[in-house]
Order: C-alpha cells, then sequence, then structure tokens
C-alpha cells in the first residue's frame, strides 16, 4: 500500500507541476512527444483499419472471449465504436497549453 501511495504521488505531483503553467506547456509541447491516443502521433492506417483488425482479433481470439463470457455483440463491435471516437478522445485528452486544466500527462505509468 505505501509503495502504491507512493506512485499515486509522484503521478500526482507531475500533473501539478505544469497545471496551467503556459509557458512550460508551450516549451513541452515543442520538445516532448504526444501520447499514443494522440491522434497526430498515429499513422492514420491503424485508425481506418481499427474495425477491421478488431473483427480478427475477436476472430482470432473467438474460444477464449467465448469462455469468459465476453462473446457479446458490444465486444464484437468494439474496433467501431473506437473509430467513432476516435478523433473527439484525442482532441478532448490533447489540450493545447493554453487551454483550462492543461497540464503534462504521462503515457504509461510505471513504478
Amino acid at each position: 500500500v505505501d509503495r502504491a501511495r507512493q506512485c499515486l504521488e509522484a503521478a500526482a505531483d507531475l500533473h501539478a507541476s505544469a497545471w496551467q503553467d503556459v509557458a512550460l506547456l508551450q516549451r513541452a509541447n515543442a520538445e516532448l512527444s504526444r501520447a499514443a491516443f494522440n491522434l497526430q502521433m498515429r499513422n492514420p492506417k491503424e485508425l481506418a483499419g481499427i474495425a477491421e483488425s478488431w473483427e480478427e482479433f475477436c476472430s482470432n481470439f473467438r474460444g477464449e472471449l467465448e469462455a469468459e463470457g465476453l462473446w457479446t455483440e458490444r465486444v464484437r463491435n468494439l474496433g467501431s465504436r473506437i473509430k467513432d471516437v476516435a478523433e473527439r478522445v484525442s482532441d478532448e485528452l490533447s489540450p493545447s497549453p493554453t487551454d483550462d486544466y492543461a497540464t503534462c500527462i504521462h503515457g504509461d505509468y510505471k513504478a
């Protein structure tokens, strides 16, 4: 529990250190890479083919999905649903340095 608390505090400190600090966020925006969910960082072919890729994944793992009770229409349509909202999610999670509540984020945070 102590280690988990330390990890969460470190993540919170990262967010707090840049919270609405326009100068720092502008510098970070210019010098650091954006997160993987930002569509500007992704190959457009990934999003274009996400529904088909997800269908293939589901097909390849149908037995496992069925065994876990996950062979549902909702799960099978996940790729299409992601494709439909991807641009909005990317925009919402990728504020400009001058947007309200802008801060730095971490990608795949590990302790």
